[in-house]
């Protein structure tokens, strides 16, 4: 018989892994890229969608894996990163 823990018990497992979002958070990765004008043309040549995504379309995904919007999905990592890791 197959182990169904944590789903077994109603318990859903997933991720969020947000590219790069326009916020404070990024200071770090902005700094190692040479500063805004750095960071902006990376986002801007090797990102297929040519931009930031923004907290606004972050917050879309938490609010649909919270309730039930996604209660039959677990075991995913849900990936919003503009097609960077395409």
């Amino acid at each position: 018989m197959r182990n169904k823990a944590p789903a077994g018990h109603n318990i859903r497992v997933n991720a969020l892994c947000p590219g790069f979002i326009d916020t404070p958070f990024d200071a770090g990765f902005e700094a190692q890229m040479g500063g805004r004008a750095g960071r902006e043309g990376y986002i801007r040549d090797s990102i297929p969608m040519g931009r930031f995504g923004t907290v606004d379309e972050i917050a879309e995904a938490i609010l649909y894996l919270a309730p039930d919007r996604s209660a039959y999905m677990t075991g995913h990592a849900l990936v919003i990163d503009g097609g960077e890791s395409i």
